[in-house]
C-alpha cells in the first residue's frame, strides 16, 4: 500500500527517455565530440573513404555538428526544440550521405533508420516535452 507523500513523489519525480533514445543521443555526442575537434585541428573530414567536398562545406559541417550538439542537450531536457534541430542534424547528413557520398548503405540507410528511430521514440513521450 502506497502512502500519499509516495504517490507525490512519484509525480514530482521527471520522466526518463526511452533506452532506445538515450543510445541514439550518446552515440550521437559521442561522435560530435570526437569529430568536430579532430575536423577543427586537422581542417579534413573524419572519415578515410571520403569524396571530395566542396570548399563551403567546411562551415556547413561544423555548423552541423554544433546544431546536433545543441539538440542533444535539448532533447536530455524536454524541450521540443530540440527535436526539431536533431531531425535537421539528421535530414543535413541524408543530404551529404545521398548527393557527396558513394555508398548508399554507408551512410544513406543508417540515416533514415535513426530518423524513424527518433521520431517513433519522440512520438510516445511528446507530451512530456515542453
Amino acid at each position: 500500500m502506497t502512502t500519499k507523500t509516495e504517490d507525490a513523489s512519484q509525480a514530482n519525480e521527471p520522466p526518463k527517455h526511452s533506452v532506445i533514445l538515450k543510445i541514439i543521443l550518446i552515440f550521437t555526442g559521442i561522435s560530435i565530440i570526437i569529430g568536430l575537434p579532430s575536423f577543427l585541428m586537422t581542417r579534413e573530414f573524419p572519415c578515410n573513404h571520403c569524396s571530395e567536398y566542396p570548399a563551403w562545406w567546411i562551415y556547413v559541417y561544423s555548423m552541423k555538428q554544433v546544431i546536433g550538439l545543441a539538440s542533444i542537450f535539448l532533447i536530455w531536457n524536454w524541450r521540443k526544440i530540440g527535436i526539431y534541430g536533431i531531425l535537421i542534424f539528421a535530414v543535413i547528413n541524408l543530404y551529404t550521405f545521398l548527393i557527396m557520398e558513394e555508398n548508399i548503405f554507408q551512410g544513406t540507410i543508417p540515416v533514415i533508420v535513426s530518423i524513424g528511430i527518433i521520431l517513433y521514440n519522440v512520438t510516445k513521450q511528446w507530451s512530456n516535452f515542453k
